[in-house]
């Protein structure tokens, strides 16, 4: 800044540094000329000051639904008790003004440094230019896995083989990291040969929100919801990678579905699954992808429901999208063959149908009769059939139960391989549709954000909580 003053060159500069660093200099102007010539002092007098009292901020607020922003410009006179605004303007008519995405990687600045925003919902087998794609589901006791291949100019999608790797004794999902040789030995074992691989989250490592977009295009909703991630997620952002699910529109509001998990955990999987030899093409939450590629089975809007021999993972998609997820661990265990002869079902039957009850009570109240609301039930703990309408009863609605051909894909595999692998198989044949996976935490976004531009006008600014504080009048020596 010394440098842009007239009549300073590089090694007056440099001298009034080495002075002001070396002296106490603070509350006055008269070493200056001691330090450079007089004359030259002189030029730049009007335009110098020993300190700074009137500070300038550019302000973006940004409403709690999403749908609404103000930007004002404000200066502070901070030389009287209380401070003084001194000038205030309405800057909103000129539009957003975080320009790029809210996808920043780490190592750029800013109080949301750190956080990256993916594009696993562009992430497909045909941009992966791969014909076979591998789908693990992480589960609190195993790896789900399921390999599809897509053959043929049409790109039909098989199914090759899946199956159950349990974690080794005295491993658990806390701490994947030693699970790689196991699990490759795992791989060779049982036949798989893709390496190219999409990994699911279960959903109790997601944090989730719904909300409502105002008109705009991808980089404005972006920044918008970089700065409603802050309100929502009481986890330092530093620790968080987010995305969403969804796409913005520059001509009316939209809902999306933003989700965020820990940093940390992607690290350990991106570290277990490279020691497996494994290329990962994806990083994204199970339940997600498996509302995706059931979305036509729960038309016009419904849950998707996977029972595993634990937990119970939930998606509720509505005419907006994906709205809701959830994961519910249940005590007693899902699995089971439930009445078995017995005049009331098992507990962990009873458990199931509550907890089922219980979300869908819950659900967003959008217009669409109850009796129009689809369940689909994937059941991956073997529930036996009176279970079944034990539960469809309590629900006080039909279980939908789908046969995996449903998915739009042939089998090679086993049927009770089929129903306990569901969420792998939803994963690979999520990557391997036209429009790819709905949402991804990994690879971390490149090249598609940017940090907002501070004018000359603003040196030395910075952003904190959304707003751009910067801007002294004159140059503070």
């Amino acid at each position: 800044m010394l440098r842009c003053l007239p009549g300073l060159d590089d090694s007056d500069a440099q001298t009034i540094i080495a002075k002001r660093q070396s002296d106490n200099t603070v509350g006055g102007m008269a070493w200056l000329a001691d330090t450079i010539t007089p004359a030259k002092a002189a030029a730049i007098g009007g335009l110098i000051t020993g300190r700074s009292a009137q500070y300038s901020a550019d302000i973006v607020g940004v409403s709690g639904d999403g749908r609404a922003y103000k930007r004002v410009r404000i200066v502070l006179d901070t030389s009287k008790t209380p401070y003084t605004m001194v000038y205030r303007k309405d800057l909103t008519a000129l539009g957003w003004p975080l320009e790029g995405d809210s996808g920043i990687s780490a190592g750029r600045t800013g109080s949301f440094r750190g956080i990256e925003q993916c594009q696993g919902r562009r992430i497909s087998v045909r941009q992966l230019r791969a014909k076979k794609i591998l789908g693990v589901a992480i589960t609190a006791e195993s790896f789900l896995v399921a390999e599809i291949h897509c053959t043929g100019a049409g790109g039909r999608r098989e199914l090759r083989r899946c199956a159950e790797f349990r974690y080794p004794e005295g491993t658990s999902a806390a701490d994947l990291a030693p699970l790689g040789r196991p699990f490759a030995q795992f791989l060779r074992q049982q036949g798989f040969s893709a390496n190219q691989v999409v990994i699911g989250l279960p959903t109790n490592w997601v944090m989730s929100r719904s909300k409502e977009l105002t008109p705009a295009d991808i980089a404005a909703a972006a920044n918008i919801l970089r700065l409603q991630a802050e309100t929502d997620f009481s986890t330092d952002l530093k620790d968080l990678v987010y995305d969403y699910a969804g796409e913005p529109d520059r001509s009316k509001a939209r809902s999306v579905f933003l989700m965020a998990t820990p940093r940390a955990r992607l690290e350990q999987i991106v570290e277990m699954a490279r020691s497996a030899r494994l290329n990962v093409r994806a990083l994204t939450p199970t339940v997600a992808s498996l509302a995706a590629v059931c979305r036509p089975m729960v038309e016009p809007e419904g849950l998707v429901a996977y029972a595993g021999p634990r937990s119970l993972e939930l998606a509720f998609c509505g005419s907006r999208g994906l709205q809701q997820i959830r994961h519910v661990s249940l005590v007693g265990g899902g699995g089971g063959a439930g009445r078995g002869g017995e005049s009331e079902p098992r507990p962990e039957v009873q458990e199931l149908a509550v907890e089922l009850r219980r979300t869908v009570a819950s659900l967003p109240q959008n217009g669409t009769p109850a009796s129009q609301r689809r369940v689909v039930f994937w059941d991956g703990s073997g529930l036996s059939t009176p279970a079944r309408e034990f539960i469809s009863t309590r629900l006080g609605m039909t279980l939908n139960i789908p046969s995996p051909t449903d998915l739009g894909m042939t089998s090679v595999a086993g049927n009770e391989e089929i129903a306990r692998c569901i969420p792998a198989i939803a994963l690979a044949l999520a990557a391997a549709s036209e429009t790819g996976l709905p949402c991804g935490f990994y690879p971390p976004a490149t090249g598609r954000a940017q940090e907002a531009d501070q004018s000359a006008s603003d040196p030395g600014g910075q952003y904190c909580r959304g707003v751009f504080i910067g801007g002294h009048r004159g140059f503070a020596l």
